[in-house]
């Protein structure tokens, strides 16, 4: 479960591949499988 963490941090700050949705959705699931909450900066801006 750590190690999915990492892979999704390393991706996300991996400057030779842009952040995609589908990271987004799988980010958001297992932080919902660990009862964990983020607000997204997208969200934020359609407000």
């Amino acid at each position: 479960m750590i190690r999915a963490l990492l892979n999704i941090l390393k991706i996300h700050f991996s400057m030779s591949r842009p952040w995609k949705p589908e990271d987004d959705w799988d980010f958001q699931f297992w932080m919902d499988q660990h009862g964990l909450t983020i607000t997204q900066e997208r969200d934020l801006l359609e407000e």
